[in-house]
């Protein structure tokens, strides 16, 4: 994140901030237990990334929330950024001393797919949660049916549910199209494209750039991805419920069963089954 955003008016971001991704698992694993769905005997927690801005800083952050919270960080390790075809040396410890939760935040789908099928091999009693990989549509043909229960989260992506039409609707055109699913970008990017045709007309002279980058700034609109406001002081799209949501997901048979905000959940999430 630039540290004065002000330099660049007509920069605007409709990703929020990444803080989310550091700190909401937490809570939404207590809510989970809360309401009876999940137990978490040990509170101890495993966690492993690849050495990469985006997985390392994430991975950082959550082993700082759930100290804070009071969970064990039973194993912690850093691997080099890359192809990874082998995840068994790092799963051999987690078996020794079986975490409630295990987390990996390398982003590759290719990586999270053979992460979980090694896991499968002798998985232990815990929740996986994987970073980014799992929303994209590769991870599910390499996975099949390997990856039911798995979760992940996603700060921005398509809301695609019936209190949002708008995020099925481009999807399916996109699909149309193209013949092909769009990813999380596919459609953040036409929402983009919609939002500076709008602030465009407000302005009518494409070479009115200051002025545009205001009218953008001062977006207030439904957006495939929740409510997009920005944050006069970052740039950023506000983040949070009435925003643009942190989205936690679950896999099944296939299916993403988007579980949290429940304003726009689209299913429950259950208890996997590997797990006891």
């Amino acid at each position: 994140m630039h540290h004065n955003p002000s330099k660049y008016p007509g920069v605007w971001s409709l990703t929020p901030s990444y803080d989310a991704y550091e700190t909401e698992l937490v809570p939404v694993l207590d809510s989970l237990e809360k309401a009876g769905k999940i137990k978490f005997p040990n509170k101890k927690v495993a966690l492993i990334s690849s050495d990469n801005p985006y997985s390392k800083g994430i991975y950082e952050g959550l082993n700082k929330s759930f100290k804070a919270a009071g969970w064990t960080v039973t194993n912690a390790e850093l691997v080099p950024f890359g192809e990874i075809n082998d995840w068994h040396a790092f799963l051999a410890k987690v078996r020794q001393d079986p975490p409630d939760v295990l987390i990996n935040t390398d982003y590759l789908p290719a990586n999270a797919a053979t992460f979980m099928s090694q896991f499968m091999e002798q998985p232990t009693n815990s929740l996986v949660f994987i970073q980014y990989a799992p929303s994209v549509p590769e991870f599910l043909k390499l996975t099949a049916d390997k990856s039911s229960g798995v979760l992940y989260n996603l700060l921005g992506g398509p809301l695609k549910t019936p209190k949002n039409p708008r995020a099925s609707e481009i999807s399916n055109k996109f699909k149309k199209r193209w013949g092909v699913e769009s990813g999380p970008y596919g459609v953040a990017l036409y929402e983009q494209a919609q939002i500076y045709f709008k602030a465009l007309d407000k302005v009518g002279d494409p070479t009115k750039h200051k002025e545009i980058g205001d009218a953008i700034g001062a977006t207030d609109m439904m957006t495939a991805d929740g409510h997009v406001v920005f944050d006069p002081a970052t740039h950023l799209a506000k983040q949070g419920n009435d925003f643009v949501p942190i989205q936690f997901y679950q896999i099944w048979d296939g299916d993403r069963v988007l579980f949290y905000p429940s304003v726009y959940a689209t299913g429950e999430f259950r208890k996997p089954l590997w797990m006891k």
